[in-house]
């Protein structure tokens, strides 16, 4: 979303996790599903505007994703890795075209368990870069979500990524190779084509996804097998955006990470939009913002509802694939040919774990999460 981009300020909300394993009783075999048991909040750190890395401003986080990268030291005899350090990075754009789309590598402090004033701090930046070598340009590709894949790389995704005087380009999801040392790239190494019906498509009326309400989510499950985004709302062949009267039903789209192929789709219902606008006419919507995959089948979903007037409401909720309609095959979820039936589906399943409004803090325009590292009282950090 990005009307709203520049921010009053900058904010990386912790809360901690108590997520836990089990076996499904049906098949010893069968893969271990993650619940999440309590979530318990930890602080919050703020980058104020004017805060600068060298002598360029630091623009608005979107996405972010959470890695280890070795610390290394040399002995005379060789190079040895002798531990290890938590590494976020996130991803940014100006759509403006005062900076290129990039990547912010961020270092978070959660040593002693909480998130203070000081405990963020931006160490690098690193601009994308396409196939052909040459920077991505900001005036088409809005950057949204980010996940690591583990092995040097990162998904990145876009809620716009076509020129609107060119033929369309189809690198809504895109796979980087963050470049170590002093390079300051992340070139550009796959391109997962989304399905044909979310491309958004001129012809006898809107096809696809809606503007700014594409796919801004980015996750990859923990054994690397599969990646996982989602509209932010429904796509105009299947309904309406959301609105204070109505959900949306959004698609998540399950990729193999291994060949880039397609692994399912899944209708997400998308909340109505919190809070009536001020004034009557103003501004409102509710949309999917990103996930996280605790496993195969489970995911954290974050959803964002703006209000002119009144302001931003994020919610977190507990989202299962179990027992879903994979919807693949379903090209559209209103009827358009006779005799209209309705199209039969089962959503995927939903519980609320935090409304954010609940801790007490001024929420803002919060656009991504990712699991972190697991902290000195054995909970796993979620930001």
């Amino acid at each position: 979303m990005n009307r709203r981009r520049h921010m009053l300020l900058f904010s990386l909300v912790a809360l901690v996790a108590m997520l836990g394993s089990g076996l499904s009783p049906t098949s010893a075999a069968t893969p271990a599903t993650t619940t999440v048991s309590n979530i318990t909040f930890l602080g919050e750190d703020q980058l104020y505007p004017g805060y600068l890395l060298g002598d360029e401003p630091v623009g608005g986080f979107s996405g972010i994703t959470y890695t280890t990268l070795p610390m290394y030291s040399f002995d005379g005899e060789g190079i040895n890795i002798y531990g290890w350090r938590d590494v976020y990075y996130t991803v940014s754009h100006d759509p403006s075209g005062a900076a290129p789309p990039r990547i912010y590598q961020v270092n978070v402090h959660l040593d002693d368990n909480q998130l203070n004033g000081g405990d963020v701090f931006v160490a690098g930046r690193k601009e994308l870069f396409g196939s052909q070598g040459a920077p991505i340009g900001a005036q088409y590709f809005v950057p949204e979500g980010i996940a690591m894949t583990g092995d040097g790389s990162v998904f990145v995704t876009a809620e716009e990524a076509f020129d609107r005087n060119s033929p369309l380009i189809n690198q809504f999801v895109s796979e980087f190779f963050i470049e170590s040392g002093q390079i300051s790239a992340a070139r550009q190494s796959r391109i997962f084509t989304v399905p044909y019906q979310f491309l958004p498509i001129t012809h006898g009326g809107l096809s696809g996804m809606r503007n700014s309400m594409g796919l801004e989510s980015a996750t990859v499950t923990p054994d690397k097998a599969f990646f996982f985004t989602a509209m932010a709302n429904a796509l105009t062949l299947d309904g309406p955006a959301a609105s204070l009267t109505r959900s949306s039903p959004s698609r998540i789209v399950r990729y193999n990470v291994a060949t880039g192929a397609f692994a399912g789709q899944y209708i997400y219902p998308v909340e109505q939009v919190a809070d009536p606008p001020i004034p009557a006419d103003g501004v409102a919507m509710n949309s999917l913002v990103d996930l996280v995959a605790l496993d195969n089948t489970n995911l954290l979903s974050l959803e964002r509802s703006y209000s002119a007037g009144v302001g931003y409401r994020v919610k977190l909720y507990l989202t299962s694939l179990a027992g879903a309609t994979d919807a693949t095959n379903i090209y559209s979820l209103i009827p358009v040919h006779p005799p209209l039936d309705p199209v039969i589906y089962t959503p995927v399943q939903k519980t609320l774990l935090l409304d954010l409004d609940s801790l007490g803090i001024p929420i803002g325009n919060i656009e991504g999460m990712t699991l972190g590292p697991i902290l000195p009282n054995g909970q796993r950090a979620l930001i």
